[in-house]
């Protein structure tokens, strides 16, 4: 009903070689009214799976070589140095009130960064991302998402995934934002794309990585 990624198998098996998903193409099969429009209620997706290799052949070859003869050598027994120093003498230290007014400017400096750091982690719009582990959803942690390219990368949560399944919650200003729009999950070397459809409201959706985890 939806030209969803999501629902696209994210591999193919070509030949015992697991191929990841490229692109998706999606189609319109059909149509119907919604008051005096006509929308699409069902697509096709045609799917293209691929993956390079490579193979390292040889380029070029070393080669060694014997020389036998006589050969001489003349030494310097003694070297002498002489280093020399131009310049300013610089002063000792700096006067007791110069001191302080560097520590009191230093502590406004750091303040005002804090200050900053804080509001700049207020205002981050974010998801967050939970993990399936034995039978109960656990939060691995929030990101932030850029609303111009739209991206979770599980991959700063490796050391805590324990299983192929996930669940994402975005707060209400992401979804409205990126309503109908596709969002991009990676782990590893696969990304899978999925729409969001709802807005004014979290938006939350499940996801299995299949393939992408060994997990014992």
């Amino acid at each position: 009903m939806y030209p969803d990624p999501s629902y696209v198998p994210q591999t193919s098996l070509k030949n015992g070689t697991t191929l990841p998903l490229t692109d998706i193409q999606f189609d319109v099969m059909a149509t119907g009214l919604s008051g005096d429009s006509l929308v699409p209620t069902e697509y096709k997706a045609v799917g293209t799976y691929s993956k390079t290799f490579s193979k390292q052949v040889p380029t070029g070859y070393t080669s060694k070589a014997i020389y036998e003869g006589e050969v001489s050598k003349n030494q310097v027994n003694t070297v002498t140095y002489i280093i020399t120093y131009v310049g300013t003498e610089m002063d000792d230290g700096l006067p007791s009130y110069l001191i302080a007014i560097s520590c009191v400017g230093g502590l406004l400096i750091l303040g005002g960064l804090g200050l900053l750091g804080f509001l700049y982690l207020k205002s981050k719009k974010g998801v967050d991302i939970y993990n399936l582990i034995d039978g109960e959803y656990f939060c691995l942690g929030k990101q932030s998402i850029d609303v111009k390219n739209p991206l979770v990368d599980l991959n700063e949560f490796e050391d805590l995934i324990q299983s192929h399944t996930f669940r994402f919650i975005l707060d209400k200003k992401v979804a409205k934002e990126l309503y109908g729009r596709n969002i991009s999950i990676t782990l590893k070397d696969m990304t899978v794309k999925h729409m969001v459809k709802k807005r004014n409201q979290e938006y939350e959706f499940e996801l299995d990585m299949g393939g992408v985890l060994d997990v014992e």
